[in-house]
């Protein structure tokens, strides 16, 4: 469907933006703070590395197996944090994949009709890990009261607790980045307007991201991006 004018709008959007215009425009400091959140192997901090080759990044990742993988690219373990981060402080289950960027605090919905299969063809196994609050982690890290300049979190389907857990450490952040599943691939999900209730102060900036289902053009899940509001 067309929409006039926007249609050029868009093209031109296409031509100019790239994620490290993005970041740089919206996090206009050489030294930024930024929280990681489900770091994986690293992947997200060597992106933010190359666009702040100066930025204080502390990564956290639950995930044993993937947790010694960021260790290697970032041997520092004050600044790669091996824990899960929730509403509450405790030893949680954690369910792990042969796909590990599916691991995750809740487990897959083996009735859920992802494009991909994933959710029938996925091995399972649970192990024990440390989970804090976000507030906690804040006040273990000694900085509770710094400007956190980016919180970025991909959490597969723990977004919501992790920010109800977080709430007095939101007051300092500044940006947040997030993935938003909008189906039932975990066994729980949040609704966009859930999430939002859990950000007073802040407005929705962009969707940076989605991914679309090819067979029912279902959008599956989203990265957002949310600013601080200083109207």
């Amino acid at each position: 469907m067309k929409c006039g004018e926007s249609d050029g709008r868009n093209d031109e959007y296409e031509e100019n933006y790239s994620e490290e215009k993005f970041f740089r425009m919206l996090i206009p400091k050489e030294k930024p703070l930024i929280i990681d959140i489900g770091a994986h192997f690293g992947e997200s901090v060597e992106f933010f590395h190359s666009i702040f080759p100066r930025a204080d990044i502390i990564s956290v990742e639950p995930d044993p197996e993937s947790y010694a993988k960021l260790l290697k690219m970032f041997p520092d373990p004050k600044k790669a944090i091996n824990a899960a981060v929730g509403a509450k402080a405790g030893t949680m289950t954690f369910y792990q994949y042969d796909k590990s960027h599916l691991n995750s605090l809740y487990a897959i919905n083996k009735d859920s009709k992802d494009s991909l299969g994933y959710a029938e063809s996925c091995d399972e196994k649970k192990v024990a890990v440390r989970c804090l609050r976000l507030d906690d982690l804040i006040t273990e890290l000694d900085i509770v009261g710094q400007q956190i300049d980016l919180l970025k979190i991909d959490a597969q389907g723990g977004e919501f607790e992790i920010l109800t857990g977080g709430q007095n450490t939101l007051q300092n952040v500044q940006n947040i980045t997030l993935e938003l599943n909008f189906f039932d691939f975990y066994s729980k999900k949040n609704t966009f307007l859930e999430i939002e209730e859990l950000l007073p102060g802040f407005e929705l900036y962009a969707i940076t991201k989605v991914s679309q289902n090819p067979k029912n053009f279902r959008t599956d899940w989203a990265e957002v991006f949310y600013r601080k509001n200083t109207k």
